[in-house]
């Protein structure tokens, strides 16, 4: 089976991989994360296990970003990320001569177009947005959010594994999409969701930014947040692990992209949804700490945008130099 079609680095490919210069230039500018893996463990124990046969952690997380954004807000189908990864799949398959899938998703024929009509029919009638639904409204929606999550994987990890999609038929419809969810996934991401309604996290109000992009997203693979509240960024995780270096990294390298502080971020945390619950950190604080001494954002923000990739062939875009005055 084809690997999908290979494109740009994401940013967090670019801090997975050890030796990148996304990778180490966050590890020689802020080595000092054990504080923040400490506060992760404080958290607690996990509450909320993933059962047996749930599928790939990755997805599961991918798929619980959809949904919990469907609880503070609706995004409208066509503005979901997931687009530009049913977008690649086409292009791959009409290269490889199978059908012109490409024509297909142009005009709403294609399984994916089926795939948010009825979405966006669930959503119409169910509305998520700050409410618990019935259990079959809860089944339907977290089944859908894993076949997007399944669609965003092929844009995000492009060129990095193989996609279960690729094994539909020209053909196919909603019903056999919807049966590559496994139904322990299903049932993973329904605790999830009602562990989000016990959180800390879902009594928050007002004002809500969610799937945020960037400034220098379009530097870092069209990196995008989870949510903002008012100027806190947060990034959840449905991990039953430890808190990675590189999740730290991601964390602070989505409020860096954010290189003319148009989102004000003044904080930032993580939503550890098998808890659940929510450390956050001053931005300030947070670097201060990380690097062991003061930080100006702004310096920083600058000599980060220099290591970025400014493309698919990996040229940087420059060295860092000092910033403007």
């Amino acid at each position: 089976m084809p690997s999908v079609l290979s494109g740009r680095m994401s940013l967090t490919s670019l801090l997975r991989e050890r030796h990148t210069p996304v990778r180490e230039f966050v590890e020689s500018r802020l080595p000092n994360l054990k504080g923040f893996q400490a506060r992760w463990r404080e958290c607690g124990p996990i509450q909320i296990a993933s059962p047996p046969g749930a599928g790939s952690a990755g997805t599961i997380g991918t798929a619980f970003d959809y949904r919990l954004r469907y609880f503070f807000v609706v995004t409208p189908p066509g503005d979901v990320v997931a687009i530009h990864g049913a977008t690649r799949l086409a292009g791959s398959r009409s290269r490889d001569g199978a059908f012109e899938a490409l024509d297909r998703l142009a005009d709403g024929t294609d399984v994916f177009s089926s795939i948010l009509a009825g979405l966006e029919q669930l959503v119409d009638q169910a509305r998520p947005v700050g409410r618990r639904l019935a259990l079959a409204e809860e089944t339907d929606l977290c089944r859908y959010c894993y076949v997007l999550a399944l669609y965003d994987e092929c844009y995000r990890m492009a060129g990095e594994g193989e996609s279960p999609l690729l094994g539909l038929a020209p053909n196919a419809v909603v019903e056999d999409a919807m049966a590559l969810v496994p139904e322990a996934a299903v049932e993973d991401l329904c605790a999830l969701v009602d562990g989000l309604h016990r959180s800390e996290l879902a009594s928050h109000t007002g004002l809500v930014n969610a799937n945020p992009t960037f400034s220098g997203s379009r530097l870092a693979g069209g990196a995008d947040g989870d949510l903002i509240f008012g100027d806190c960024l947060i990034d959840a995780k449905a991990t039953i692990s430890g808190l990675r270096r590189e999740w730290v990294y991601q964390l602070i390298g989505y409020a860096l992209l954010d290189f003319d502080d148009a989102l004000g971020i003044r904080r930032v945390g993580f939503y550890h949804a098998r808890v659940p619950a929510l450390p956050t950190w001053d931005f300030q604080e947070m670097l201060d700490e990380a690097a062991g001494q003061t930080v100006d954002i702004a310096s920083l923000r600058h000599d980060f945008r220099a290591v970025l990739p400014t493309g698919r062939d990996g040229r940087r875009s420059g060295r860092p130099t000092q910033p403007p005055a």
